[in-house]
């Protein structure tokens, strides 16, 4: 009714073709305080619908058969409860422009400007934010930012697949902090990789089953559906592998470039690579092959400076044989290694 605050006001205009069929439809709508949980079982379900919180919003809309649904406005959304099987997401505030067009679930796109999120943990600003989904064109999910939290972009893919029955795999991180920039992600229809890239700052990476934990990790990244291109650097990157090393190890990396192919198998080339710390000093390249059982390593290292007696952390003992590991464990003591190249370190420090 008029004069509630708390209900909508607004208008609308509907066209009846010759036909006396509609054909087409457009509608104004403010709201002050709207209390979203009285809305229950009056609107369709949706999974971003919130259960709670209060509303103030300007929001413009029209439909028709050929353009389907076209909504643009702007929002005020406060102590909302997002809550579906697939997540549990409280809001202390979101404000923001957006713009919304659909014609089904195969094909919507909603863009946002001057977004604000604060979660009551975490308080963050964005100039833009895009996500569409487009199948007949091979988009199963496109999502484009200026600047935002790296564990956003993740959740939101994460939570748009399993709306969409898709499981997470398991080779990506479950879990992301840090600042990534320019962000352009494309996953096709079947939710595979067709594009990633962005800037990524001061990453912290978990949660990703057989990898490392890495921390403090600065990177650009430029990956294909086969095949792509990081290059990596860090003052105090945290490496956290277990199944690799027997304790994190903390390095610094002025530069590495790291090519990734999985097109058949997978196999990564690290070049132009040089790691340091207090322990050691390196440069020189690696490259990983996928095998049956362990991963096949070509190793060319210049060791330029390391305190033999601390290097025991930064043998891969995972791929290295038990004579080898029991070996490097006894023979190596105390000197000190310069100019070293991998074919000739132990050689050097006995």
């Amino acid at each position: 009714p008029a004069g509630d605050t708390h209900c909508p006001s607004g208008g609308y205009l509907l066209s009846v073709g010759a036909d006396q069929q509609l054909s087409g439809a457009s509608w104004q709508a403010t709201t002050r305080e709207l209390m979203l949980a009285a809305l229950q079982g009056r609107v369709p379900p949706n999974p971003f619908l919130p259960l709670s919180g209060w509303l103030n919003a300007e929001i413009w809309g029209s439909w028709s058969p050929a353009d389907g649904h076209h909504i643009r406005g702007v929002t005020d959304l406060k102590e909302a409860r997002l809550a579906t099987e697939h997540q549990d997401l409280w809001l202390e505030r979101l404000n923001t422009r957006f713009q919304w067009r659909s014609l089904g679930r195969r094909n919507w796109s909603l863009h946002f400007a001057d977004l604000l999120f604060d979660d009551g943990e975490q308080s963050w600003t964005a100039p833009r934010l895009s996500l569409a989904r487009d199948t007949a064109a091979g988009r199963g999910l496109r999502l484009s930012a200026g600047r935002l939290p790296l564990g956003v972009p993740l959740r939101l893919a994460r939570t748009i697949m399993a709306i969409y029955g898709t499981p997470w795999p398991p080779a990506l991180p479950g879990a992301a902090t840090g600042v990534v920039s320019d962000l352009d992600l494309v996953l096709n229809a079947s939710w595979r990789l067709v594009m990633a890239r962005g800037e990524v700052a001061q990453a912290r990476l978990s949660d990703w089953g057989r990898w490392p934990e890495l921390a403090g990790l600065d990177a650009s990244v430029a990956l294909g559906p086969d095949s792509g291109r990081l290059r990596l650097r860090g003052a105090a990157v945290v490496v956290d592998w277990p199944r690799m090393f027997r304790e994190p190890l903390t390095l610094a990396i002025p530069a590495c470039t790291v090519a990734v192919d999985w097109g058949r198998g997978w196999q990564a080339g690290i070049s132009d690579c040089a790691i340091e710390n207090d322990d050691l000093a390196l440069h020189g390249e690696t490259m990983l092959r996928s095998n049956s059982g362990r991963p096949a390593i070509d190793l060319n290292v210049v060791v330029t400076r390391g305190r033999v007696a601390r290097l025991g952390p930064y043998w891969p003992e995972s791929v290295l044989r038990e004579k080898t590991k029991a070996w490097l464990r006894m023979g190596l003591a105390g000197s000190i290694l310069a100019a070293a190249s991998g074919s000739d370190a132990a050689s050097r420090a006995c």
